[in-house]
């Protein structure tokens, strides 16, 4: 699925494809895919070789994310290139010091220089929170700079603990007193929530914060679960709004399908991985087998003959994340069967164990 994926990126220009669902589209298709790239040789699986070409490839996406053209899109907040910028890749440069013992030196340099800054940042905010763009605060993007920090402290020993604790008193008294959950847009003045959570951003919040702080993860996955969980068919799908309340789409939701987020679906895939929900994680996989009309050429596989890459992408992610922490024996074994039901050419397709 990543080779279909960087080819895309590479030859067919498939950062163009991201601009239909995700407003930085530039910056989200090469994170997911230098992410996917991490995730594959950080899973035990990759030798010595594959790492260096792993490597490799990841650089070119570090590359791509320094184009003139895609800073100039991102001006400072407290932090330079705004905190959605400088968290993302910041975590592909985490990514490359996982992979690498000996990466160059300009990127080291870079990697502690980054984390330097949002430190820095984080501790001159009175309430622990950056702006991913001027006077925009998400608190996604606040996670993955955190996590940045907890990963350079487990590679270099450092001690950015500080910014994580006051990060999280603040979160203690934001949650959502109803559904218990994150919001999805706050000031960073403040800290006062301005948009209660979403399904699809609380999908990502879970992935980054799995590495912050793992009792907050448990309790905001079941809280996600609760409120969030929908079901299709008798296959589980995500809510991007919780059951009840106003469904509007928008350019961060994504499609919604009747009260499904697709989005939020293809990235929940991965929160519940992460979490051990292995029925839900192998559920929604299994939606995905049977309506995305998987498809394997030249090597590559494809859903939807490869016309969505952002379902490419994001389902290439889901099956691995860093740091590297294997999933239990039976979800290693968990895979795809297909088999015949009759002598006809109709296929029916399971999750098994």
């Amino acid at each position: 699925m990543l080779r279909f994926v960087g080819d895309q990126l590479r030859n067919h220009n498939g950062a163009e494809q991201f601009e239909k669902f995700l407003p930085e589209a530039g910056i989200v298709a090469y994170m997911i895919y230098g992410e996917g790239l991490v995730n594959v040789g950080v899973a035990g699986h990759a030798d010595a070789l594959k790492r260096m070409r792993l490597a490799k490839e990841i650089g070119w996406c570090l590359d791509k994310l320094s184009d003139a053209d895609v800073l100039k899109n991102f001006p400072d907040t407290q932090v330079p290139n705004g905190l959605f910028l400088l968290s993302r890749r910041t975590l592909l440069l985490a990514g490359l010091h996982l992979l690498s013992n000996s990466p160059l030196w300009e990127l080291t340099e870079e990697y502690h220089d980054n984390c330097d800054a949002m430190v820095e940042a984080f501790e001159l905010s009175e309430r622990g929170l950056l702006d991913s763009f001027p006077d925009f605060c998400w608190p996604v993007d606040n996670l993955a700079a955190l996590r940045c920090l907890r990963l350079h402290d487990e590679k270099f020993g450092t001690n950015y603990g500080s910014a994580v604790e006051k990060w999280k008193k603040w979160a203690e008294g934001a949650v959502d007193p109803k559904y218990g959950t994150l919001p999805f847009y706050v000031s960073s003045r403040t800290g006062e929530p301005l948009a209660p959570g979403r399904g699809s951003s609380l999908a990502l919040s879970l992935i980054e914060l799995r590495d912050v702080d793992q009792q907050l993860f448990r309790e905001q996955y079941r809280a996600f679960r609760e409120h969030f969980g929908n079901s299709f068919l008798g296959l589980r799908t995500w809510r991007e709004y919780p059951e009840g309340t106003d469904s509007e789409t928008d350019i961060d939701t994504g499609p919604i399908i009747h009260g499904h987020g697709v989005l939020a679906t293809l990235i929940g895939t991965t929160s519940a991985n992460l979490a051990g929900d292995l029925a839900t994680f192998c559920n929604q996989m299994g939606l995905i087998e049977a309506i995305a009309l998987p498809s394997t050429k030249n090597g590559m596989r494809r859903y939807l003959r490869g016309r969505v890459l952002l379902l490419d992408a994001l389902a290439a992610y889901g099956m691995w994340r860093f740091p590297g922490r294997r999933a239990p024996a039976r979800f290693r074994n968990c895979r795809v069967r297909r088999r015949a039901r009759s002598s006809s050419s109709r296929r029916s397709w399971r999750f098994r164990f």
